[in-house]
């Protein structure tokens, strides 16, 4: 729909004066009259007295004309939001789902060895499935793996890699099964770029299983929640019984194994960070690391329990003024030049933000734009639970 306002977003910093501009994802740095000059839809009440005391409103005038002779300014709107734009959607949903698939993901296991407070299988989520003594059967994996072999694009196109994850669960609680399915996987499809992944709590491994994951260069990401003090608050065992040193054991047993065989270290840990939060003890766990890739994320949400038991707004505040210091000082390494030697959560939390902006693309917009966030199921994308019922993703509730 036509309209006089321009596309885009205003947002200035403590000396600067910037504007997004939608339509070419360009972010531009004006000066301060034509910043105030500009009209982005939420200060129309106020707009026309702005104007007036700008002493040089035609030169700035003349200057938004010869931005948007460039390009930029546009008071368009899209036509459509979609996947694809509904021309592609018609005609290549289909080819999506029988030709496209990336990731297959194997729920090898309902069984799991711990109770974490905040996981989604637990009692503080009423809408989920709870953990269960559910095994994955060879048949079902095999049928699942010919499955996602058959219906990717490597299947066509020999360069193309294809991912199988193993998910729980406890994936290791049915490790008979991850080792058939990768060695069937090495025998049938040797030729094949097929690369495998897991996420585990790392309780389980022991040698056999180190040795088998190494050798089969298998993507392992371990469950820590950080230091003892904080890592046992949530994650408990069956018999409510602390879990950090069981994990750390683990980890140490694959890093051990992985340097023995001078082979590259799976090095991922995904961290959950619930209240009460204490960045600094996890920082001082997480540079303890000689070499780690942190992924920080949060407990869900979507229809818990888990929260009921805090102060949202007081742990809320408390992380605030925590997080306003440690991003004093997280920039403060970087001026120093120590950022990835002394503060790697500070990378996890605030790199990802800043190479997303750095990094997104700089085409112009089209008439019909797809909208962000959504998929095609089973896609790129396929979740198999242990019954051999497909789902989207692991997200969607079984």
């Amino acid at each position: 729909m036509p309209t006089a306002i321009p596309l885009i977003k205003k947002f200035r910093t403590e000396k600067n004066y910037y504007i997004y501009d939608t339509w070419t994802n360009e972010i531009l740095k004006v000066h301060k009259d034509f910043w105030n000059y500009l009209d982005d839809g939420e200060k129309n009440n106020q707009q026309q007295s702005i104007k007036t005391k700008i002493s040089n409103s035609e030169e700035v005038l003349n200057e938004i004309n010869r931005a948007k002779e460039k390009g930029y300014l546009s008071t368009d709107r899209p036509e459509v939001a979609t996947y694809y734009g509904w021309d592609h959607w018609k005609e290549n949903v289909r080819n999506e789902v029988l030709n496209n698939l990336k990731q297959l993901s194997l729920n090898v296991t309902e069984i799991c060895n711990f109770r974490c407070d905040y996981c989604v299988y637990s009692d503080h989520y009423k809408k989920t499935r709870n953990h269960s003594l559910k095994r994955m059967p060879w048949d079902i994996a095999k049928r699942a793996i010919d499955y996602a072999v058959n219906n990717s694009l490597m299947a066509k196109k020999k360069d193309r890699a294809l991912g199988i994850s193993f998910y729980g669960g406890e994936p290791l609680s049915n490790f008979e099964l991850i080792k058939k399915s990768i060695n069937y996987c090495k025998k049938e499809y040797k030729h094949k770029n097929i690369g495998y992944s897991m996420t585990t709590n790392a309780s389980l491994i022991n040698e056999e299983i180190a040795n088998f994951l190494v050798d089969k260069n298998v993507n392992v990401s371990f469950s820590i929640d950080g230091p003892a003090e904080l890592h046992n608050r949530y994650r408990k065992t069956i018999n409510n019984k602390p879990t950090h040193h069981l994990t750390m054991k683990g980890y140490e047993l694959i890093k051990r194994t992985a340097n023995k065989k001078k082979k590259k270290f799976p090095n991922l840990v995904i961290c959950v960070f619930p209240p009460p939060f204490d960045l600094f003890s996890l920082a001082n766990f997480i540079n303890s690391f000689d070499d780690i890739i942190l992924r920080l994320t949060n407990p869900s949400s979507i229809d818990t329990t888990f929260f009921d038991q805090f102060d949202i707004e007081k742990e809320n505040l408390n992380l605030y003024n925590q997080s306003n210091e440690f991003l004093r000082l997280y920039a403060k390494d970087i001026v120093s030049g120590n950022i990835r030697k002394r503060n790697r959560l500070g990378a996890a939390i605030y790199e990802r933000d800043f190479l997303s902006i750095y990094k997104r693309r700089n085409d112009r917009m089209g008439k019909k734009t797809a909208s962000h966030g959504q998929c095609v199921p089973g896609g790129r994308k396929l979740f198999v639970s242990c019954d051999g019922d497909f789902y989207p993703c692991e997200r969607v509730n079984e």
